[in-house]
């Protein structure tokens, strides 16, 4: 046999074998695949444990520690901490993905959208509306840029959503978009059953852990006790503390008043306005990992203590 007539019998040989071998091959990978996955949220969770240590590594800084605290100034003693995770995030973030590949997370779109035409055309006949609702928000951006708190903006700024939402909604109806969100029975319940679970979590020793003000909690308490007691009385539009908006220590002033005004009522406020969230947040997880990737995810964040 010449080397021509050896090498395709040596080719043909390792089709067969490969074509007869590749139902074994793509089980074995299916069942290691797990285990890279397994490995890599391992190796991403020990990083993360590494970068909360709160105590300064015993061994001697690193050049590269000391370099990033002297020339770009960032201060954090524990930064080889950060630098000693790097690796296992990098390593953890490899090996998941590889575990990960090909494997579908998000359910398939709606048909519906994919068949639906961004036509522009269709909302020139809303075109005064859109007018209307443009002059009010222009004439409201302009007061609040010359520092011009009047009482009359608040109306104008809810009436020119009021217009755009309405106008955009005509707009999709007439695009045939169907928008609504298709509640069933069980969404509901698990709605309301995650938001009585976020409270019962939210307020659990809600004054006494942490018995104190923690970092900037005391600027913040501060303005919306204020508020609450009438002494600072603040456009919904200004700037608040470390020129946040405002709004937020208005609406916190809200609950107080109602749940009196002290350490527990502040904080009850905010976890009643991260409890809001809930159920908007449960809509739009639903659309893009299903019922109960979203019913996961929003019993995850609502046990948060940083999401209230």
């Amino acid at each position: 046999m010449d080397a021509k007539k050896r090498k395709e019998f040596g080719k043909s040989k390792l089709a067969q074998w490969i074509f007869s071998h590749s139902g074994r091959i793509d089980l074995n990978w299916l069942r290691s695949r797990w285990v890279l996955a397994f490995l890599g949220a391992t190796l991403i969770v020990i990083g993360q444990w590494q970068i909360n240590k709160q105590t300064i590594p015993e061994s001697q800084p690193t050049k590269a520690g000391i370099w990033l605290n002297e020339k770009l100034f960032l201060g954090d003693p524990g930064v080889d901490n950060i630098l000693n995770a790097l690796p296992l995030f990098l390593l953890g973030g490899i090996l998941l993905s590889m575990g990960l590949q090909g494997v579908s997370l998000l359910p398939k779109p709606r048909e519906l959208f994919n068949n639906v035409a961004i036509d522009v055309r269709r909302i020139f006949p809303h075109w005064r509306w859109l007018l209307i609702a443009s002059g009010l928000f222009i004439f409201l951006i302009v007061g609040i840029r010359s520092e011009k708190f009047l009482v009359f903006q608040v109306p104008v700024w809810i009436l020119s959503l009021i217009i755009f939402t309405f106008a955009i909604a005509a707009w999709d109806v007439d695009r045939h978009v169907d928008l609504s969100p298709h509640l069933e029975r069980s969404d509901w319940l698990w709605m309301f059953g995650l938001m009585i679970a976020a409270i019962l979590v939210g307020t659990y020793r809600l004054q006494g852990l942490p018995d104190q003000l923690m970092g900037d909690e005391g600027n913040f308490w501060t303005i919306a006790r204020d508020i609450a007691q009438g002494n600072f009385k603040p456009s919904i539009f200004a700037s608040g503390v470390y020129s946040f908006p405002v709004f937020s220590s208005i609406l916190q002033s809200w609950f107080m008043r109602l749940f009196g005004i002290d350490l527990w009522g502040w904080r009850f406020s905010s976890v009643l306005m991260g409890i809001a969230a809930l159920p908007p947040l449960y809509l739009l997880a639903r659309e893009g990992y299903g019922r109960k990737g979203c019913r996961g995810l929003c019993h995850r964040i609502g046990e948060q203590p940083i999401f209230h």
